[in-house]
């Protein structure tokens, strides 16, 4: 009992609802003791590994199991949405085997007119012509609207847009302010269009490239 009153005053101990803790945030030993992955093992290839690979699915027929690395729930997700919208693919699913290890495994199958891969290669395609048409119409119409603003106008909508892209303000959020200050006549159809298009854009225009290196 002394001897931990003496470790008290010394600052070694730390009493805490009525349990003495020991302080362990100053030690050096401990700091390598977590499991946890480096970060740029999420998105960085390791030597010799591909970003895609097939692998046959012998339980159904014309079906394929690509596995993805360094890769995870955004281009996993926007991949079998816009599977599904091919009338030629029966079947699209994706998973993630362990939520420490950046790798999803997608599941495709298709009618048998198509193989499972031009399935994917035809995709990915499509999604890329899409993102670059809209990528094109965004920045046309962001610069149409900053000219006619003035330069206070300017500076408060360069601001606005920063903070959009920094995921502080949503899409929704900076369409309702482009249709009242801005005098913008959206439907909610256009609404609903321009956000998907837009998350699209700002959170997959990075990974639909790769996934067209599927050997």
């Amino acid at each position: 009992m002394k001897r931990r009153l003496k470790l008290r005053e010394a600052g070694a101990l730390q009493s805490r609802r009525g349990y003495v803790q020991k302080r362990y945030y100053n030690r050096t030993d401990l700091t390598n003791m977590s499991n946890a992955p480096e970060r740029f093992e999420l998105f960085i290839l390791g030597d010799g590994e591909k970003k895609c690979t097939e692998e046959a699915d012998t339980r159904t027929p014309n079906s394929s199991i690509f596995t993805f690395n360094k890769e995870d729930h955004t281009l996993g997700n926007m991949l079998r949405a816009h599977l599904l919208k091919d009338p030629h693919v029966i079947f699209s699913g994706y998973k993630i085997p362990h939520p420490l290890f950046s790798k999803f495994e997608l599941r495709i199958q298709t009618d048998g007119e198509i193989t499972p891969k031009e399935a994917l290669v035809a995709c990915c395609r499509n999604l890329v012509s899409e993102l670059e048409v809209f990528s094109r119409e965004f920045t046309k119409e962001f610069e149409l609207r900053k000219m006619g603003l003035g330069v206070l106008g300017r500076a408060r909508y360069d601001d606005m847009a920063q903070k959009i892209v920094q995921g502080s303000w949503g899409f929704m959020v900076w369409v309702g302010y482009m249709a009242t200050s801005l005098a913008v006549d959206l439907n909610s159809r256009d609404t609903r269009q321009l956000a998907l298009r837009f998350r699209y854009f700002s959170n997959c225009k990075r990974c639909v490239p790769l996934a067209m290196d599927c050997p």
